[in-house]
């Protein structure tokens, strides 16, 4: 398999190898995409989309117009199309458990919101406004910019953490797959959170089998 990428502004396009012989010949190609000509371009023309902060109940808002647009212009041949969220994982009823694992999420939502980009062209930032939380999004950035990097991540709401994530307890995740469903999500890029890995294990079969 090959493909072609363009290395550099106005480089020269080079051929990409696999180094491993590939288990299938038709490898589906999934674009990792937030920015609404990307998100676009992977409706159209990708086997699947693949964005990286996902919000369910504000996902219409924040990348409607460019899905439905690039969907418009896909070639019927082409199979429909996937939409792979990254998500973190924790199936608990333990309070300290459930935390531990908010905060360490505050804090990935905090370098992402904050810190990936400059004041006005941060990705992350225009899309958490853009799911419904603008006010909480500037003030994230202002702490992160400013240096206050846990004050930054302290400031991030459990209604956000929630949003982009699956912890709670099991009714909590099935009730948050649902809406996930809802919304047209087609498959799971996991990050567990549990302490063990028999406990990772365990949380990605239970939410396997909530998924039916």
């Amino acid at each position: 398999m090959k493909s072609r990428c363009q290395l550099g502004g106005g480089g020269i396009g080079r051929p990409l190898k696999l180094i491993n012989e590939p288990l299938r010949a038709d490898i589906p190609i999934h674009l990792a995409a937030i920015g609404p000509r990307n998100v676009e371009l992977a409706a159209e023309l990708f086997d699947g989309w693949q964005p990286l902060l996902f919000d369910p109940d504000g996902a219409h808002a924040a990348f409607g117009r460019a899905l439905t647009t690039g969907l418009a212009k896909r070639d019927p041949s082409l199979a429909p199309l996937q939409i792979v969220v990254d998500t973190h994982l924790l199936i608990t009823q333990d309070p300290d458990e459930l935390e531990k694992a908010r905060r360490s999420v505050r804090s990935y939502l905090a370098l992402y919101i904050g810190g990936m980009g400059p004041r006005d062209g941060n990705y992350y930032t225009r899309l958490v406004s853009q799911f419904g939380y603008p006010d909480e999004a500037d003030r994230v950035q202002e702490l992160y910019l400013s240096g206050q990097r846990q004050l930054a991540a302290d400031t991030v709401s459990n209604r956000l953490v929630n949003g982009l994530s699956l912890i709670g307890d099991p009714e909590q995740i099935g009730s948050r797959l649902e809406a996930l469903r809802g919304a047209g999500v087609t498959g799971l890029a996991l990050r567990p959170l549990a302490p063990t890995p028999q406990r990772r294990i365990a949380d990605i079969a239970a939410l396997r089998g909530m998924r039916g």
